[in-house]
């Protein structure tokens, strides 16, 4: 398990139930497998067990959905360093590619296909990275959401642009809401 800062640790340790530690901890702190795993089981019941990738349609009507909901699970990636440098690239490239991925305007320019595949991953490596992170229950609750119709969803856009499909507004909508409207 992976710390931003001193305050996420001694979360960790009070959810924990660790309170001894707390005073006596610095960034280095790396926790007991023991510990992580009576955390993770404790977890477990508070936070809904991942679907089957396999409901892309589903998840696409979801989104539309908790938009709003899911933007908390989005908040703090946002606020990251790493977050904020990736949404400016990946912002960046849809300012400017974002007519070809309107319907009726999808590229077949290889080029710009590769680059709009690496874009997307770029957005799932993120959100597996995001998900190794302590999270306070209330976002670990709203990012596992998130990561749960963001992860087959993009795979569902990533087939798109493989196989030439056009995206509709919502998928455009999904990618513009990932990244932000300020980028």
């Amino acid at each position: 398990m992976k710390f931003r800062d001193i305050i996420d640790i001694q979360m960790f340790l009070a959810e924990a139930g660790d309170l001894d530690r707390i005073p006596l901890v610095d960034m280095s702190y790396v926790p007991a497998n023991s510990l992580v795993e009576s955390f993770l089981k404790s977890r477990e019941k508070l936070i809904p067990k991942r679907p089957d990738l396999g409901k892309s349609k589903e998840m696409k009507s979801r989104w539309s959905q908790i938009k709003d909901k899911l933007m908390k699970g989005i908040k703090r990636f946002h606020k990251s360093t790493k977050g904020k440098r990736f949404h400016r690239n990946l912002g960046r490239y849809l300012a400017t590619k974002m007519g070809k991925l309107i319907p009726d305007r999808l590229s077949k320019d290889k080029e710009e296909k590769m680059e709009a595949l690496k874009a997307l991953s770029s957005i799932i490596t993120h959100l597996y990275i995001e998900e190794e992170y302590f999270h306070p229950l209330s976002e670990a609750i709203s990012f596992n959401e998130l990561f749960n119709i963001a992860i087959p969803y993009l795979r569902h856009i990533e087939s798109c642009v493989l196989g030439d499909v056009e995206l509709d507004e919502i998928d455009v909508d999904f990618l513009t809401t990932l990244v932000g409207t300020s980028e």
